[in-house]
C-alpha cells in the first residue's frame, strides 16, 4: 500500500476469511466466503518491527539483511557521507514552520545563505536578486551535527546558477510575485509552476466537498498498539488519513501541523543602503529557467533565453556545505 512522502509509515493490508477451494469444488462454484480486510500504517521503526513479528533485536535480523546492512555501511565508508561538516544550532522546517520565521528552512537560506553564496567574483559589485525555488529543498535540518549525507538529503539537486544581467529594477522586482501567483497568471504553454514548489503542495488532496462519501462499516482487527482509553499523551509524529478515514495509523501520533510556503523564495544582495538600485542581476537556479524567462517578459522586459548566462557553476549542495563549514562549527 501507499504509505507516507519518505516511508515514515508502511502500509499493510490483509485479508481476512479466504476459504481454500476444495477438490470437490474445483469444477463447480465456489462457496461464498464472508471476507473482511483491515490495513495498518506501520512507524518505520525496529521497534514496531519486532512487536508485530514477536521477534528481538536477536532474532529478527536474517542473513540477507544483515548483509545489505553491511554493503550500505561500506558504501557510506567510501562516499565518506558521515563526514561533519558543522553542528546545526537549531532545527530549520521546511513547512513545519511557517514561512518567514526564525524557524523556516527558507527563511535561512533567504536571509543567511544564499547572500553569502551567490557571488560571482567578475560581478561582485552588482546589486542581485537571488531567487530559489522551495521545491529545490526536500528536507528539514535537525539541531547537532550535520553530515555530508544531510547535505545532500537536504539538497539532492545538481543544480548551477544562471542569470540574466542588468535586467532594470522595475521590471526584476515583479518576477518573484509572478512566480508565486501560480499558472493564473503566466497562462497557458507555460510549465506547471506546482512543480516549482514542495512535493506536499505540487498536488494537494481535493477538498472535503470533493472526496468521495464512503459508507463503510466498522473495520475489524487489532487496535492500534499505542491508543489507552484514558486519552495518553501522544508523542507529535507522521499521521496519515485515507479514503477510509484516519484510524489507520498503528501507532497514534499527535498531528503535526504544517503550514503553506510559496513556490520561490528571492534574497537582496548587495543592496544600496538606501534607495532602490537602477538594475540588478537576476540569478536563479537552472530548473526555474523556464519559469524565468516568461516572467520576465510578463514583467514588461525584451528577454529571452538568448540572455541567460552561466552564474557559478558550483551547485547549491556544494555551496550549502562551505557555508556550514565556515559558519556551523562544532
Amino acid at each position: 500500500m501507499a504509505s507516507g512522502r519518505y516511508l515514515e509509515t508502511i502500509g499493510w493490508m490483509s485479508i481476512d476469511g479466504i476459504k481454500p477451494k476444495s477438490a470437490s469444488q474445483e469444477n463447480g462454484p465456489a462457496a461464498a466466503a464472508s471476507l473482511s480486510f483491515s490495513r495498518k500504517y506501520m512507524d518505520n521503526n525496529l521497534l514496531g518491527m519486532y512487536y508485530h513479528t514477536g521477534l528481538n533485536k536477536t532474532t529478527f535480523p536474517t542473513k540477507g539483511g544483515e548483509h545489505v546492512s553491511d554493503m550500505i555501511a561500506e558504501a557510506r565508508k567510501e562516499m565518506d557521507l558521515d563526514h561533519r561538516h558543522g553542528c546545526a544550532p537549531r532545527n530549520l522546517w521546511m513547512n513545519r514552520a511557517e514561512y518567514p520565521s526564525n524557524a523556516s528552512i527558507y527563511s535561512w537560506l533567504q536571509d543567511d545563505v544564499l547572500p553569502d553564496v551567490i557571488v560571482n567574483e567578475t560581478r561582485g559589485d552588482k546589486p542581485r536578486l537571488a531567487i530559489l525555488n522551495t521545491g529545490g529543498v526536500r528536507f528539514d535540518i535537525f539541531k547537532g551535527p550535520f553530515t555530508r549525507d544531510n547535505t545532500i538529503t537536504v539538497s539532492p539537486f545538481a543544480n548551477s546558477f544562471k542569470f540574466v544581467p542588468d535586467v532594470p529594477y522595475g521590471v526584476a522586482k515583479r518576477v518573484l510575485g509572478i512566480l508565486n501567483s501560480a499558472d493564473k497568471v503566466l497562462g497557458a504553454g507555460i510549465a506547471d509552476t506546482r512543480l516549482l514548489t514542495i512535493p506536499q503542495q505540487m498536488f494537494a488532496p481535493p477538498s472535503a466537498a470533493d472526496e468521495p462519501r464512503l459508507e463503510l462499516r466498522s473495520i475489524p482487527g487489532p487496535r492500534p498498539m499505542s491508543r489507552r482509553d484514558s486519552g495518553p499523551d501522544l508523542i507529535a509524529g507522521y499521521t496519515t488519513k485515507d479514503d477510509i478515514g484516519d484510524d489507520g495509523d498503528d501507532t497514534v501520533h499527535e498531528p503535526l501541523t504544517f503550514h503553506h510556503v510559496p513556490n520561490c523564495i528571492q534574497s537582496e544582495i548587495a543592496f544600496p543602503e538606501s534607495g532602490e538600485p537602477d538594475a540588478v542581476d537576476l540569478v536563479f537556479v537552472d530548473f526555474i529557467q523556464p519559469w524565468i524567462v516568461p516572467a520576465l517578459k510578463l514583467s514588461g522586459g525584451d528577454f529571452g533565453d538568448g540572455d541567460v548566462h552561466m552564474y557559478m557553476e558550483e551547485t547549491l549542495t556544494h555551496k550549502l556545505g562551505e557555508w556550514i563549514r565556515e559558519n556551523w562549527r562544532c
